[in-house]
């Protein structure tokens, strides 16, 4: 167990077991109309673990519309995602998402 607070890996250890512990990603995926005849985006902000595949998120954001996340396109940057991103790349990012009915 690491008890230095300023040592760089101090918190990447789980002080009850002592393994490591996963580090997060945090996304925000907007929609770029509503797409249900209301004014307001769809959105939803998500927390993934770093080393998955943000099309992991991409399926959940889909699901929690009702949409198939095949028919949407993700943006991050003006540039569109494939899905085989790692999450951790993408930490902070805000997501637009096309294509929502």
């Amino acid at each position: 167990m690491i008890t230095d607070p300023k040592s760089s890996t101090a918190s990447l250890f789980s002080p009850c077991n002592g393994t490591m512990a996963t580090s997060m990603a945090m996304l925000l995926m907007v929609s770029n109309e509503s797409g249900d005849g209301e004014r307001k985006r769809r959105k939803a902000k998500m927390m993934i673990k770093s080393g998955v595949k943000v099309e992991r998120a991409m399926k959940t954001f889909g699901r929690k519309f009702g949409q198939d996340f095949r028919n949407l396109r993700f943006l991050a940057d003006d540039k569109q995602l494939t899905g085989k991103e790692l999450a951790g790349g993408l930490d902070g990012s805000i997501i637009i998402v096309l294509g929502l009915k």
